[in-house]
C-alpha cells in the first residue's frame, strides 16, 4: 500500500498525543465539530435504531460516545494504533462500544457485509486517488447496505471569500478543491449511488456529508 503522507503522520506518538488539543481547542474548532456533529445526525436518521456502525478511521475517538450515546453499536478502527489508544480511554466501560481493530482501509480485516453501516469522516480527501477508490470499495464490501462519509468540496460561497482574501494577501488561499460533480463521479465510481448529500455549512464550510449505498 502506498505511504502517502497522512498515512504515515496520524501514527506518530507525538501527534497523536498533542491532536485533540491542536484540534478542537479553539471556539472556531467546536463551531465546526458541532456543525459536523449537527449534519452526521441527518444522515444517520436512515438508520435503524441499534445498527452496528464501522467508524474509520477512529482516530482519538470523536465519534465513540456521541454515537453510542444515540443507541447504535460502534466499532472504532484506525491504523494509527496511538490514536486508538486515546480513543481507548474515552469509551472505557461503555457496553455499546463493540472494540476497536487497527487496519488498513486498502485492505479491511472485517467479512463481507458484516456492519449495517460504514462511517468515515476526515480521510478519503487525503487519499490519492488510486487509494481512494481501493478504500471505498473496500468499505463498500465490509457495509450490508449504508455508507456515510465525507469530502471536501469547492463550497463557491467560501471559495468566494478565500479567493479575495489571496488577491488581497490574507491568507494563503489553501489547496485546490474539487467540484462536488468531480466528488461525485469518484464515489460513483467505485460502485456506489449517492442517496444524499449534506453540506456541513452553505457558507463556512467545504465539507459535506454523503449518504451512499451499494448499486
Amino acid at each position: 500500500m502506498d505511504k502517502y503522507p497522512a498515512k504515515m503522520r496520524y501514527q506518530d506518538v507525538g501527534y497523536a498525543g498533542h491532536y485533540d488539543g491542536a484540534r478542537y481547542q479553539t471556539r472556531w474548532a467546536q463551531f465546526k465539530n458541532k456543525q459536523t456533529h449537527q449534519t452526521l445526525m441527518k444522515a444517520l436518521a436512515f438508520l435503524k435504531p441499534g445498527s452496528t456502525i464501522i467508524d474509520l478511521p477512529c482516530g482519538t475517538g470523536r465519534f465513540g460516545a456521541f454515537l453510542s450515546g444515540l443507541g447504535f453499536r460502534w466499532i472504532g478502527s484506525d491504523i494509527s494504533a496511538q490514536m486508538m489508544a486515546k480513543s481507548q480511554e474515552k469509551v472505557k466501560g461503555n457496553d455499546r462500544v463493540l472494540g476497536h481493530i487497527r487496519s488498513d482501509a486498502e485492505i479491511l480485516p472485517f467479512r463481507d457485509k458484516s456492519v449495517d453501516c460504514f462511517l468515515s469522516i476526515r480521510f478519503l480527501p487525503h487519499l490519492p486517488p488510486d487509494v481512494k477508490q481501493n478504500a471505498l470499495k473496500e468499505m463498500a464490501r465490509v457495509s450490508r447496505q449504508w455508507l456515510i462519509i465525507d469530502h471536501t468540496y469547492r463550497n463557491p460561497y467560501k471559495a468566494f471569500w478565500r479567493d479575495i482574501g489571496t488577491k488581497i494577501g490574507v491568507g494563503s488561499g489553501g489547496k485546490k478543491r474539487p467540484t462536488k460533480e468531480e466528488v461525485f463521479q469518484e464515489i460513483e465510481r467505485a460502485g456506489l449511488r449517492i442517496h444524499r448529500v449534506f453540506p456541513v455549512s452553505r457558507f463556512f464550510s467545504d465539507n459535506m456529508l454523503l449518504l451512499c449505498s451499494k448499486v
